[in-house]
């Protein structure tokens, strides 16, 4: 569960600079476990349907990005709270880890794809 930027604090604390770096490191933790559990489920899906080229790319990205935005939703739209960031970097967040989500996707997707259309 992702955890504010002041979750156990007094009533006393300034919620405007204060940021506990565990809560911080946490919130990063699952948001990538999140998005790489949803993007290695979406590569074994596409690579089942048989979907190659350019629709297996935007597969992805439509996943990546309806993820997302499930995060933003879930975090209230409100990212300073939950990140370190000041500010709204929406397209930051969209797109944070895309290198190692895309690396995951595809070996996923080639492992399926090879399991279910080649050695069948």
């Amino acid at each position: 569960m992702l955890q504010g930027a002041n979750d156990g604090a007094g009533p006393e604390a300034e919620l405007d600079e204060e940021y506990i770096g565990s809560h911080v490191k946490k919130n990063a933790r699952v948001l990538s476990y999140c998005r790489t559990c949803c993007c290695a489920a979406a590569g074994t899906v596409t690579g089942i349907f048989g979907i190659t080229g350019i629709w297996g790319f935007l597969s992805f990205i439509v996943c990546h990005v309806m993820v997302s935005l499930g995060l933003y939703v879930k975090m209230e739209f409100d990212l300073p709270k939950f990140t370190h960031r000041k500010g709204s970097e929406l397209v930051f967040f969209l797109f944070e880890d895309i290198a190692d989500l895309i690396l995951t996707f595809i070996l996923l997707w080639t492992l399926a794809y090879s399991l279910i259309f080649t050695f069948v």
